[in-house]
């Protein structure tokens, strides 16, 4: 992700741009401290699928043993799946 991007029509302010420069989204004052997150979630977004998949590759669950882990597998799929659908 790109920042301060130039805008098509001039206009001024932050803009989220793709790695070809394509202009993405504005970001507006209230959103300026969060524009890392926002930057950083496509990376975020792939790494929790790669940690899902190592785990369930190396990690047979057992309710009993593995509640607390199973609940963060539950939490990161509803996260995937928002971000995949908008779910």
């Amino acid at each position: 992700m790109n920042w301060e991007i130039e805008h098509p029509y001039g206009e001024s302010g932050t803009y989220i741009g793709d790695e070809n420069t394509a202009l993405i989204c504005k970001i507006y004052p209230d959103g300026e401290r969060h524009r890392h997150l926002i930057a950083a979630a496509p990376d975020m977004y792939e790494a929790l699928k790669d940690v899902l998949d190592e785990l369930h590759k190396h990690h047979k669950m057992n309710v009993k043993k593995d509640y607390s882990l199973m609940i963060a597998d539950s939490m990161a799929r509803k996260a995937i799946a928002k971000a995949e659908r908008g779910e």
